[in-house]
């Protein structure tokens, strides 16, 4: 079972990016990339498709990987109607994707870095681009560090690291990955904004949207763990912010950041890639 087959049905209302930006980060990303109309377009971790039900509309084949059968199953409820293909496929992205080789315009992958097997993913990019050239980008939500999000991540992080258990760092994971596509021959892409947007929350329904999560920091820690550092939080945010439940805005911004693949005269198999 996956770690997100539990918070597939509320995952869009606790990690959902507004539905009035989802087209237009689409647009950015076949901007950045230069997809065309036919090209395929490969997530990992398409979830409930967010950001991967509006690449039909641009006449794009959109293929989709996740390994949680209710989380697809939420993207097959805003399947659009028209428009270009789309094809779901339950795998696991740290596996051999059941995707042909050379076969593969742009690979996209959003807010799902930390659950990569970095070198996997290097290797059977490589093996599914189209030689003639193909793109590699991924996209992350920035938040203000000093807001209430961002003092709550600090701070669950230090309390992770205190108990021992060290959280994922999405953004050093990025560099990490991005530097080796660099170290064979890519070239950068952005980063570029490609949307923002005003969101407004409490404390307490941030600490409610990390309890339902699987997982804390991007890491699974015993319950009892995560229990004693939500429970923690909310005294601090309380002493902080005066109340639980008092409202702060803040600015939100989706960033695409990714490279361009070399141009190869052959495709990479996978002898190529040991």
């Amino acid at each position: 079972m996956s770690r997100f087959d539990r918070a597939a049905a509320s995952y869009d209302e606790r990690s959902g990016i507004p539905p009035e930006r989802r087209a237009e980060i689409v647009r950015a990303l076949a901007g950045l990339t230069r997809l065309a109309p036919g090209d395929v377009l490969l997530e990992l971790g398409a979830g409930t498709g967010q950001l991967g039900a509006c690449f039909p509309a641009l006449g794009v084949r959109y293929v989709g990987l996740d390994d949680s059968a209710p989380m697809l199953a939420e993207f097959e409820r805003r399947r659009p109607a028209g428009g270009a293909p789309i094809e779901l496929i339950q795998a696991d992205v740290n596996v051999t994707w059941p995707v042909a080789s050379a076969s593969v315009r742009g690979v996209f992958s959003s807010r799902a870095v930390h659950l990569f097997d970095l070198e996997h993913v290097v290797a059977e990019t490589l093996r599914v681009a189209r030689p003639a050239g193909a793109t590699f980008v991924l996209g992350r939500v920035e938040r203000d560090q000093h807001g209430l999000r961002g003092g709550l991540r600090r701070e669950m992080r230090a309390r992770l690291a205190a108990r021992g258990f060290a959280p994922r760092d999405g953004e050093r994971r990025q560099r990490r990955i991005l530097d080796a596509f660099r170290a064979r021959g890519a070239t950068p892409l952005g980063p570029v904004v490609a949307a923002s947007w005003s969101a407004r929350s409490t404390a307490a329904r941030v600490l409610e949207d990390w309890r339902a999560k699987p997982g804390l920091g991007g890491i699974e820690p015993p319950d009892e763990t995560k229990a004693a550092v939500l429970a923690e939080l909310a005294e601090w945010a309380a002493a902080r912010f005066g109340s639980l439940e008092a409202q702060h805005d803040a600015e939100e911004r989706y960033v695409l950041e990714g490279v361009a693949l070399p141009v190869r005269q052959t495709p990479l198999t996978m002898g190529d890639m040991t």
